[in-house]
C-alpha cells in the first residue's frame, strides 16, 4: 500500500510516527471485515515501526499486537495476511521483551507452528516466523523450544537454497540453543550437517552456526544470548 511504501523513506517514517497514521491505521485493522484492507494495514504497520522505537513505542501502546493477533484469527488461512502480522508481531517483541512474552501467553507459538506447518513451502512464511522465534524469550526448561526447533529445522531443509531462511533460521536457533532440550536436536548429525551447509554457502551464517554448535557442545566461553537490540525490558 501507499503508507507502507512511503514509510520506507526515514524522514517519511517519522513524520508518519509523529501523526496519529498509527491509531488509526489499526483503528482500520480492528474495524474492517476486508481481507484486502487488512492485509495492507499490517504491512503499513511493519514498515512504519521497522528499526524506529519511537513508532514501534506507539505501536505497541495503541494495542498493534491485539490488533495483529485479531487479523491472523480472522482469516487465519491466509499467508500474506499472516506474513505481514508477523512483521508486526516481530517489530513490538524487539521493542519490548515483555511484549515477546505476551505473544507466548496469547498462544503465539501455536500460531507459528500451525502457520509453518501449513506453509511449509512458502519460503516467506518461514522466514516471517523465524524472525518472530527469534524474538521469544526462552526459559531453560522451555517445552515450546523442541517443536520450534524442528519447525526451524524442517525450513531449512525445505528451503536449502534460500539465502534469506537460511539466515534467519540460523539466528533463531542461537537463541533457541541456550535451551538444552532445543540442543539434543541441534546436535543431531543430520541436523549439523544442515548447519554446516548453511556456514559454507550463505556468509551471514557463519558466526551464528559457530556459536550454536558451542551453545550446544560446551565449548562455548560465554552463553549468554547473541546481542540483539531487545528493546526495553
Amino acid at each position: 500500500g501507499l503508507v507502507a511504501n512511503l514509510a520506507l523513506d526515514k524522514k517519511v517514517k517519522v513524520t508518519i510516527g509523529k501523526s496519529d497514521a498509527i491509531h488509526s491505521i489499526i483503528a482500520t485493522l480492528n474495524s474492517t471485515t476486508s481481507l484486502e484492507v487488512k492485509q495492507a494495514a499490517c504491512s503499513a504497520l511493519k514498515h512504519i515501526a521497522l528499526e524506529s522505537k519511537i513508532n514501534q513505542s506507539k505501536l505497541s501502546e495503541a494495542g498493534g499486537l491485539d490488533a495483529a493477533f485479531s487479523s491472523i484469527k480472522s482469516f487465519p488461512d491466509d499467508p500474506v495476511l499472516i506474513i505481514a502480522a508477523f512483521g508486526v508481531i516481530k517489530e513490538l517483541c524487539i521493542y519490548d521483551e515483555d511484549i515477546a512474552r505476551d505473544v507466548i501467553s496469547k498462544g503465539g507459538v501455536r500460531i507459528i507452528l500451525k502457520a509453518m506447518k501449513d506453509n511449509s513451502d512458502l519460503a516467506m512464511m518461514q522466514f516471517a516466523a523465524c524472525g518472530v522465534i527469534g524474538y521469544l524469550p526462552y526459559g531453560q526448561r522451555d517445552k515450546n523450544a523442541p517443536k520450534l526447533t524442528r519447525a526451524v529445522v524442517d525450513a531449512m531443509k525445505t528451503h536449502s537454497e534460500v539465502s534469506y531462511v537460511q539466515i534467519a533460521a540460523c539466528d533463531s536457533l542461537l537463541e533457541l540453543a541456550q535451551v538444552p532440550t532445543a540442543c539434543t536436536i541441534l546436535k543431531d548429525k543430520a541436523t549439523q550437517k544442515l548447519l554446516l551447509k548453511a556456514k559454507e554457502e550463505f556468509e551471514p551464517c557463519e558466526s551464528d552456526v559457530d556459536d550454536i554448535i558451542a551453545a550446544c557442545t560446551g565449548t562455548s566461553k560465554n552463553k549468554k544470548k547473541k546481542k540483539k537490540t531487545k528493546g526495553k525490558k
